[in-house]
């Protein structure tokens, strides 16, 4: 690479609110909270985790280099 730069850098802070509170507002994940509830808590739920864990990848990887 030839520079000192780390090859991956973060320049985000992890996220503050909910996925939830952000789906809520897109017509597409309100349609499927209203066609199936259970379905979408599930989905929510899931996905909120799979945000976690990605920014928490991306940080150690920001921060090992």
């Amino acid at each position: 690479m030839g520079d000192d730069r780390a090859p991956l850098t973060l320049d985000s802070k992890a996220p503050k609110g909910q996925l939830f509170d952000f789906a809520r507002n897109e017509t597409r994940f309100r349609m499927l909270m209203q066609k199936n509830p259970a379905r979408a808590k599930a989905l929510m739920a899931e996905a909120q985790t799979d945000v976690r864990r990605r920014f928490e990848l991306l940080a150690r990887l920001a921060e090992e280099n």
